[in-house]
């Protein structure tokens, strides 16, 4: 599986200028095993935390919202870690679990993509 960004990481990587995590969903397509997100919907974070986030329940129903009305999918789900790494911490793993679709974490290290197998453990995903 593949995530093809784009200009979102331009986005994504602008995230980083808060001090709190920042998160969201992305909104797209599917085909062929390729992921093509086109819009990136911010969801508050009601935590207001530099190392954690709870996504406002309200904000990802319209997320999903927005992509039923323009036909589309939620295809991943980004948040970033300002001060820590690109990689799932377990509290990210416990949501992954929740959300089985791609998590994408943006921190100044870089930006890497994440699905859960099977087994629990977190495999990266390819984005370009």
């Amino acid at each position: 599986m593949k995530i093809v960004l784009g200009n979102l990481s331009i986005f994504l990587n602008l995230l980083l200028k808060f001090e709190e995590e920042s998160a969201g969903l992305l909104i797209g397509s599917t085909k062929d095993d390729i992921i093509y997100p086109i819009i990136a919907m911010p969801v508050e974070n009601v935590l207001k935390s530099r190392v954690e986030f709870l996504a406002n329940p309200y904000d990802m129903v319209v997320g999903h919202m927005v992509a039923e009305n323009y036909k589309l999918s939620v295809v991943s789900l980004y948040h970033t870690h300002p001060y820590g790494m690109p990689i799932p911490s377990n509290k990210d793993i416990n949501g992954m679990k929740m959300w089985p679709i791609p998590w994408i974490i943006i921190s100044r290290k870089g930006i890497r993509a994440w699905i859960l197998k099977e087994d629990d453990k977190p495999i990266e995903l390819e984005l370009s």
